[in-house]
């Protein structure tokens, strides 16, 4: 669903010349790779925070397949 503010982008992406919609591509792919590498981090603090505080639970495989059986009993 595409806002105004993308069409902008999008349709002056468009007035550039190929050497720049691909240096413009390269930027964007980079700067989304590192906004992913970011939330990657955060991602991996909560974890490292949950099993510090030990609010994570372990186990076999099998315990957490009975685990996930018993929630989609509810």
């Amino acid at each position: 669903m595409p806002t105004t503010e993308i069409n902008r982008v999008i349709e002056g992406f468009n007035l550039l010349p190929p050497e720049e919609k691909e240096y413009v591509a390269q930027m964007i792919h980079r700067q989304f790779i590192e906004y992913r590498r970011e939330e990657i981090l955060q991602q991996a603090k909560e974890a490292m925070n949950d099993f510090k505080q030990g609010n994570v639970k372990s186990g076999s495989l099998q315990d957490i397949y009975k685990d996930l059986e018993d929630d989609e009993s509810y």
